[in-house]
């Protein structure tokens, strides 16, 4: 196992060798997983959580023995991989172009045994060949259809512009080409691990989390047959975090369908479970903001930062916050090169309004229109209409 040292004290690198090209199309060269980790992983990483400051004792080595494990018994897993843990609350699991398997911390703590965990790596493997074509494929596929109330969509709903296209299409994939329920329990019992684990924990989600996201990528609606046969187990030592990690779920699910007022509640729910959680502080103040209590948001801000934590988003929700305090040149100057970073369509708005005040109604015009191509779905599609109402006004 190594550890790698770009990121402080954050993420858990695995790397599992094996024979190049076996089990499926040929990987990603050295050049092209180097090209994919520096545009792909960066943005990633900044919508989808941090990654997880510190991970339960023995961890790492459990997840390197499975990994190992199913290896030897051919599943479809690239020459390296990189399992890197994340504070995401929502039940989560993928794999990135380059081999880069990503599993959330909301997922982590529905795990009874090594067999689920298995189960989870064997179906974000599953998605390693895909994400690699994906990126192969460019920005020339266009964006992938995708249902118009998919959680998918909502979570990553900030990354659905065209200067994201490759990114979008690996955050909203899904995993087994449609046919989970047969290809991971098979993967599993081939490796020496109980095939049922995938439908238990399946099983389980589908009653006690019906809307994470993992669910969704694994065809869970088809793969939830099995009843739950294992007792309550604590895998990862993150289970007494359920409760308040799915508040946080919650949160990011309300936002995206644009219902402020059940994200407000759900985030106080997390801050009551989790009082001293770093991403429930930030969320919480995300949505002060999005609630138009901007000084509000400014003090939890400043507060972690205080604190000395490291949030990939604080110059964005930062600049975020200064435009809604009229403090227009520093808002500017922090959200400009955010936006060229990771377009979103908040921060598109909102450097609409900056320029809308400024009397600069061209430029605010052009920014608006890229933030509606973020889909109707986007919770500022209404305030997006009416400062286009405002400017067609002016014009007039």
């Amino acid at each position: 196992m190594t550890r790698r040292t770009g990121i402080v004290c954050a993420f858990v690198a695995l790397v599992a060798t094996g024979l190049a090209g076996c089990g499926g199309p040929v990987e990603l060269d050295a050049d092209e997983r180097a090209a994919a980790e520096q545009a792909l992983y960066p943005p990633f990483h900044r919508v989808h959580g941090r990654v997880l400051p510190t991970s339960p004792d023995g961890l790492e080595a459990r997840l390197t023995g499975l990994l190992d494990r199913l290896r030897e018994a051919g599943a479809e897993l690239p020459s390296t991989v990189d399992v890197v843990l994340t504070v995401e609350a929502d039940p989560d699991a993928l794999c990135l172009a380059g081999g880069r398997i990503v599993i959330g911390r909301g997922l982590l703590a529905w795990l009874h045994s090594d067999d689920e965990a298995a189960a989870v790596l064997a179906a974000a493997g599953s998605m390693c060949r895909a994400a690699d074509r994906a990126w192969r494929a460019g920005a020339s596929k266009g964006l992938p259809a995708d249902e118009p109330d998919s959680l998918r969509k909502l979570r990553y709903i900030d990354v659905r512009l065209d200067g994201n296209a490759a990114l979008y299409r690996q955050a909203v994939a899904g995993a087994c080409g449609g046919d989970c329920a047969s290809v991971v329990p098979a993967s599993l019992r081939e490796a020496g691990f109980d095939g049922e684990a995938f439908h238990r924990l399946v099983h389980r989600l589908s009653v006690e989390r019906p809307e994470s996201l993992w669910l969704e990528r694994v065809g869970g609606a088809a793969a939830s047959a099995a009843a739950d046969g294992a007792g309550a187990g604590d895998w990862s030592g993150l289970a007494d975090l359920r409760d308040g990690l799915e508040h946080l779920a919650v949160v990011r699910r309300e936002i995206g369908r644009g219902r402020l007022d059940r994200a407000y509640r759900a985030v106080l729910a997390a801050g009551r479970t989790l009082p001293d959680d770093v991403d429930g502080r930030y969320l919480h103040a995300e949505l002060d903001l999005r609630n138009n209590h901007a000084y509000y948001a400014r003090d939890r801000l400043e507060a972690l930062l205080a604190e000395g934590h490291r949030l990939p988003d604080a110059d964005y929700l930062r600049g975020w916050i200064l435009a809604h305090l009229r403090e227009l040149e520093d808002a500017e100057a922090l959200l400009g090169p955010e936006l060229v970073f990771l377009p979103r369509a908040p921060g598109l708005y909102e450097m609409a309004v900056v320029r809308v005040r400024q009397g600069r109604d061209e430029e605010a015009a052009a920014l608006l229109e890229r933030a509606d191509a973020a889909g109707p779905t986007s919770p500022y599609a209404d305030a997006i209409d009416t400062i286009e109402q405002l400017i067609e006004r002016r014009r007039r």
